[in-house]
């Protein structure tokens, strides 16, 4: 079960949506995970907050597919950090919402390249200030440059 060593490495970097740098740093695993698949990446630099991400895939002719997520969290430093796990359960900041949804997300990327050997017509879209209202990707994700770029 690899998909649970990368929810821990995750889940044990705060991201806490005011902390740049730890969001980042989740966005920088993701992206080490998704572009071994064969997916494109468009980073959408920010200042204050976590870099918005937008992995792509090959396009061909058919059905598109949008797989949305965040990278941020509500926990701010030292407040709620750390991955446990016994026998029936994980605990974390983002186990259930949103690094647990990512990582699955991810596994089921990985399966199908697995089986198929290429992937294509899917792109993942994951922001960084979902958990305060997605002010800033709201705007991002309803600008007709993001809507023309996610259909390449």
């Amino acid at each position: 079960m690899d998909y649970l060593k990368d929810l821990e490495t995750i889940v044990n970097i705060n991201s806490y949506t005011k902390n740049k740098s730890g969001v980042d740093l989740v966005g920088q695993k993701m992206t080490s995970w998704i572009e071994p698949l064969g997916f494109n990446t468009s980073i959408f630099t920010r200042e204050n907050i976590g870099n918005h991400l937008l992995f792509s895939s090959q396009k061909k002719s058919g059905k598109k597919i949008l797989l949305l997520g965040h990278n941020d969290t509500v926990f701010p430093p030292n407040s709620f950090e750390e991955f446990k796990e016994d026998e029936f359960w994980v605990y974390g900041p983002g186990v259930c919402d949103m690094k647990g949804g990512n990582i699955v997300a991810l596994q089921a990327l990985r399966n199908i390249f697995n089986q198929n050997g290429e992937l294509f017509n899917i792109d993942f879209l994951l922001v960084s200030d979902e958990e305060t209202g997605s002010d800033d990707s709201k705007e991002l994700t309803t600008s007709p440059d993001f809507l023309i770029l996610s259909k390449k």
